[in-house]
């Protein structure tokens, strides 16, 4: 949550993803081909595996943690 705001993450691979890709808080593309997912997807993955998801949450959750140590 951002300022008692729920957060949004989209999850799509196709060009009619690109509309809610963009309007989410993050959007998530697996097709780097594709030239409106590069513009709407705040992140982009190569590889077409699901699993890289729960490492993208680990990382920031790690990220997030140690920006409030510091």
């Amino acid at each position: 949550k951002q300022n008692g705001e729920n957060q949004v993450m989209m999850i799509g691979d196709g060009v009619n993803d690109c509309l809610s890709l963009s309007e989410s808080n993050y959007g998530v593309s697996f097709n780097a081909n594709n030239q409106f997912n590069m513009i709407s997807s705040d992140i982009i993955f190569i590889n077409e595996n699901l699993s890289l998801i729960l490492i993208l949450l680990k990382i920031s959750k790690y990220t997030f943690y140690f920006i409030w140590i510091n």
